[in-house]
């Protein structure tokens, strides 16, 4: 990854969440912008690989402006955040072609596992599915564990990916389990739908 831009107009937290990323990629070109027409001269003239913006930018709409960015052919990966944890923002966002939604009061461990993820090819949304027994919802870090697991990544593996011990990935995918009231991974993937699977297992 070459160059991330942030799109955000709350400028603390921006500068905080470019250090962030500064900091993970130390040859990552990051530029920051809060005007919409600057950001759309930028995708076009620049190899921007990686859009981090806030659902909502003051009065403007930042759904709309990732709407404007992919339709300018743009091929690189977007990333929402947003303070407002609603299953209804995440689902827009999948929907219209983002690669994950993130709530910005999550842990710097987690905001910085979900832009390596979705880096590397992984869309990262916190998940939430109707199962008989009522709603089911997954953290931004259980989310990002049950993904690898999907993809038949052992403890230790995910822990290497995540940065985490093997010890501590064991007790989120016991979690997840419980959640879904299932006894395995196996058993999970064969009785969740597929179109319930959604973001997780891609």
């Amino acid at each position: 990854m070459n160059s991330v831009l942030i799109i955000d107009d709350q400028p603390l937290y921006s500068e905080a969440l470019a250090s962030l990323v500064q900091n993970a990629f130390k040859s990552v070109n990051v530029v920051e912008s809060t005007d919409s027409a600057e950001v759309m001269e930028l995708i076009r003239n620049q190899p921007i690989d990686l859009v981090i913006l806030d659902v909502v930018l003051g009065d403007r709409d930042g759904m709309r402006l990732a709407k404007n960015i992919l339709a300018t052919g743009y091929q690189g990966k977007i990333l929402f955040i947003s303070s407002r944890d609603y299953s209804s923002l995440s689902k827009a966002a999948f929907e219209m072609g983002a690669h994950g939604f993130l709530n910005k009061n999550e842990a710097k461990a987690t905001i910085m596992d979900a832009v390596l993820s979705v880096t590397r090819g992984y869309s990262m949304f916190k998940a939430t599915h109707n199962q008989s027994s009522g709603n089911v919802t997954l953290s931004n870090r259980e989310a990002m564990v049950f993904h690898y697991l999907a993809q038949g990544y052992s403890n230790k593996k995910i822990s290497e990916q995540l940065s985490l011990s093997a010890k501590t990935i064991s007790t989120y995918k016991t979690r997840i389990l419980k959640k879904y009231h299932a006894e395995s991974v196996v058993e999970l993937l064969n009785t969740l739908p597929q179109e319930e699977c959604g973001s997780l297992c891609c």
